[in-house]
């Protein structure tokens, strides 16, 4: 009985939380005229270098998953480890990827299933102790629109899952049955799936690895080419990635930052 009761509370104050959280409403801007006439404007200058042209127009932020701490917004309360996760469409929240987002950002929560992606995408990266041990071999990123980082796919497949990959390209069942939030990770298999894969593609989808801190809220990608251990791909910062708006520039790597970055962007 008193378990009941007990658990009844819970699901009240969850349902109280819900109903009273904070919500942000994301601009829409029609015109480029209303984007200058905005705070806005000086976020796409530091993030893109540039405004979008007048035929991108209307520019949607909440078509954006993720804003840096310079953009005009109320930023959300929440725990960053244990915290609260999103439950609405363009809700804003923090620690997306549980262990690897970028410093000072904000997350704009999308809910899946999610859909392939082709061509030029933007993406986020962090090298950190985790990363340097795994990423020896292939780079993993996370799409990221609004990131001001672009990486051009190529040749690229999707799957739902990391162990659907290596049933694919390998003919076998994962080596490990290591565990993160109940998904399998076939980290043993990494090495193998990149050797094999890279030989027909250039990038891997994930789009329903749902190991984030709040379940599947981002594709995941692999590029088969770089090397992740490295934040900007490389040991140069050059010739990986794409900045500008819509990937209009060369990205230049600051390759002393934790997380992959442009120099003239926030980050």
């Amino acid at each position: 009985m008193m378990f009941a009761l007990v658990f009844l509370f819970v699901v009240l104050v969850l349902l109280l939380c819900a109903l009273f959280r904070r919500r942000t409403t994301l601009p829409v801007f029609e015109t480029l005229q209303e984007l200058e006439n905005s705070p806005w404007k000086e976020y796409f200058l530091k993030v893109y270098n540039e405004l979008p042209p007048e035929s991108d127009f209307p520019i949607r932020i909440g078509d954006f998953s993720i804003l840096y701490d310079e953009a005009p917004i109320d930023k959300p309360r929440y725990v960053r480890w244990i915290g609260q996760c999103p439950m609405f469409e363009n809700e804003l929240y923090s620690n997306m990827s549980l262990t690897n987002d970028p410093p000072g950002t904000t997350w704009v929560y999308h809910p899946p299933p999610f859909k392939p992606l082709e061509g030029l995408v933007e993406v986020t990266h962090c090298a950190d102790s985790f990363i340097t041990t795994y990423e020896t071999k292939g780079m993993w990123m996370y799409s990221a629109p609004g990131s001001g980082v672009y990486y051009d796919l190529g040749r690229t497949i999707a799957f739902n899952e990391h162990k659907d990959a290596v049933a694919h390209f390998l003919n076998r069942k994962c080596k490990d049955f290591s565990l993160l939030h109940g998904y399998i990770e076939c980290i043993d298999d990494f090495s193998d799936l990149i050797t094999e894969a890279s030989k027909n593609y250039d990038s891997i989808q994930f789009l329903a690895h749902g190991d984030m801190r709040c379940g599947n809220t981002a594709v995941e990608i692999m590029s088969l080419k770089n090397v992740g251990d490295y934040p900007c791909g490389n040991n140069s910062g050059k010739g990986l990635f794409r900045s500008g708006w819509k990937g209009s520039r060369e990205c230049v790597c600051d390759t002393t930052k934790l997380c992959l970055n442009c120099s003239l962007t926030v980050h």
